[in-house]
C-alpha cells in the first residue's frame, strides 16, 4: 500500500530535500534551511524534544572537529581529543543510520508493496534521522564534497571530471561485474518493472539513502582508511565495511553490496567528487528496482 504524505507533512521532506540540494551544491542557504526543517519537524511531532537533543549533540560533535574551530582550539586539535571526537561522532552516525537513536518518529509512505509479480514485498519510511548523517559529516570535514580540496569549500565545481581511459576501464570492469552477479544470484532474478511509486522510491533514494551513506561510507570512512593505509587498501577496506552493513539481506546481498561499495569508492577515488558516487549508487539502485527483482525475488 502507498501511503502519500500530506500537508503540511510533504512540504516537511520537500524542505529536508531543498537542504540536502543545498548542501550538495554548497549553498550559502543551507544552514537556515535545516534548521527550518528541525523547528518544522519539532512543531509537526515528528521529532521529539529527546530527537531535537540527539541532533544538537551529534551537531556539537561535527562542528567540534570543523577545520575553524580546530584551527581556534589547539586543545581540540591534540591526537587524543581529535580521536575521542571522531569516536564519538562515528557512534552517533551509527545510531542514526541504524534508526536506534530515540526522538524520531519516520513515517511510513510504502507498506508491503511489490515492483513486480516475482519480487519481495518492500516497505520504505522517508527517514528523518539517517539523512542528518550527511550535513553533520559536511560540517565537520567540508572537505568530504570534493577532495581537491583540503580545506572548507566555498564553491563546487559542476564541470565534468577528468578522468583516464584506464580509470574508465577499471569503473567498467567493477560495473560490470555488479551487473553479472545480479544475473547469477540465487536470490535476484531478471524482471523488467517499473511501480507506480517508483518516484517516493527515487526521492528517498537519491537524497536520503544514497548521500547518506556515500557520505559516511566514502567521503568519511574511505577518506579515513585511506589516510591510514593507502589508496587501495582504503578503497578496499570501505567496501568490505559496506557490505558487511547490508548483512540482515544474507550473504549474497552482501556480496553485492560489497562489489557496489567497490564501484562507488572507485569513483570517488577518481573524481575526487561525493556527488559522483551519490549519483552512481543511486544508478546502480535505479537498476536494480527496474531491471531486477527488488529488494529480492519471492522464496
Amino acid at each position: 500500500m502507498t501511503i502519500l504524505p500530506t500537508y503540511p507533512e510533504a512540504a516537511l521532506w520537500l524542505l529536508l530535500g531543498t537542504a540536502v540540494i543545498s548542501l550538495l551544491a554548497k549553498l550559502r542557504l543551507t544552514w537556515l534551511l535545516l534548521a527550518l526543517f528541525l523547528v518544522c519537524a519539532v512543531f509537526l511531532s515528528r521529532i521529539s524534544i529527546i530527537g531535537a537533543g540527539t541532533v544538537a549533540i551529534g551537531i556539537a560533535l561535527a562542528f567540534s572537529l570543523s577545520p575553524h574551530i580546530q584551527e581556534k582550539f589547539k586543545t581540540l586539535h591534540r591526537f587524543p581529543f581529535r580521536v575521542l571526537l571522531n569516536i564519538g561522532l562515528l557512534a552517533w552516525c551509527s545510531a542514526m543510520a541504524l534508526h536506534i537513536a530515540p526522538g524520531f518518529n519516520n513515517l511510513l509512505v510504502l507498506d508491503a508493496v511489490t515492483s513486480g509479480p516475482e519480487s519481495a514485498p518492500f516497505t520504505l519510511f522517508f527517514n528523518l534521522d539517517k539523512p542528518l548523517i550527511t550535513f553533520a559529516l559536511v560540517l565537520a570535514f567540508p572537505a568530504i564534497l570534493d577532495m581537491r580540496l583540503s580545506d572548507r569549500i566555498s564553491s563546487v565545481s559542476f564541470h565534468a571530471p577528468s578522468i583516464s581511459l584506464q580509470q574508465w576501464s577499471i569503473l567498467a570492469v567493477s560495473f560490470g561485474s555488479i551487473v553479472v552477479l545480479a544475473f547469477t544470484s540465487p536470490i535476484i532474478r531478471p524482471e523488467l518493472s517499473f511501480p507506480q511509486w517508483w518516484w517516493l522510491f527515487a526521492f528517498n533514494n537519491l537524497l536520503f539513502t544514497c548521500t547518506a551513506e556515500e557520505a559516511i561510507f566514502r567521503g568519511y570512512l574511505q577518506s579515513l582508511l585511506v589516510r591510514i593505509t593507502n589508496n587501495w587498501v582504503g578503497i578496499g577496506l570501505a567496501s568490505i565495511i559496506f557490505g558487511a552493513a547490508h548483512f540482515p539481506g544474507g550473504p549474497s546481498i552482501m556480496l553485492f553490496a560489497g562489489l557496489a561499495g567497490l564501484l562507488y569508492g572507485l569513483v570517488y577515488h577518481f573524481t575526487r567528487r561525493l556527488i559522483a558516487a551519490i549519483g552512481m549508487h543511486f544508478a546502480v539502485n535505479m537498476m536494480h528496482l527496474v531491471i531486477f527483482t527488488y529488494p529480492v525475488a519471492i522464496g
